[in-house]
């Protein structure tokens, strides 16, 4: 057991790190890729439709905000030691669930978004955020308990949480394919911090006010 514990786990601590890396890139920042660049004066309804969006959204990531920081503090882990290497890793694991149901409540709060089909994309990505925490906080447990109890079920617990994580993609696809919303998280300062936190090279212009 000691042997497959020192042995296979450290990759797998890798692996996850990484799945771990990119999948919370995923999902705190928004994708700017599908954004164009159409500019342009349109009709008063359209720019306070815009002012409320980004209201919206300002309000969202200002509120979860605090616990998706919380995730730029990535473990530092000493392979040395799998055993409390994987139990940093797995309070970091509990640490995206939070932030995960952080955002969910955050989305609550603020009600559905301003634009087409607003209740039913809040309920659509809420739905998504609680799914993606109950999976997270679930393989950590399961990986708590192999490790305290069942190393030889350690790296099975471990390829789980990565392969979940792959599983659930992003949680935030139905925001991130509305154009109104994704145009607002480039405007709405907390949300640009969080993106430009989490990922340096974002193209979103931090607000001067």
């Amino acid at each position: 057991m000691r042997m497959l514990l020192v042995v296979g786990v450290p990759g797998r601590i890798r692996t996850a790190m990484v799945v771990a890396t990119a999948w919370l890139a995923l999902v705190a920042c928004s994708d700017s890729s599908d954004s164009g660049s159409a500019s342009g004066s349109g009709p008063t309804s359209s720019t306070t439709s815009g002012d409320a969006a980004t209201a919206w959204m300002e309000r969202v990531c200002q509120a979860a905000g605090a616990d998706f920081m919380k995730l730029t503090a990535t473990p530092e882990l000493d392979l040395s030691d799998p055993e409390q290497a994987v139990s940093d890793l797995l309070a970091y694991v509990g640490t995206m669930a939070t932030a995960l149901g952080t955002l969910s409540q955050a989305m609550r709060e603020a009600g559905p978004p301003p634009t087409a089909d607003g209740q039913q994309m809040l309920d659509e990505t809420t739905a998504a955020l609680d799914a993606a925490k109950k999976t997270l906080d679930d393989d950590r447990a399961a990986a708590e308990q192999a490790l305290a109890t069942d190393p030889a079920a350690l790296e099975a617990a471990m390829n789980k949480i990565t392969d979940d994580m792959d599983a659930i993609g992003d949680p935030l696809a139905k925001l991130d394919a509305n154009k109104e919303l994704d145009d607002a998280s480039k405007k709405a300062p907390s949300c640009v911090k969080l993106e430009q936190t989490f990922d340096p090279s974002s193209t979103a212009a931090t607000p001067t006010s």
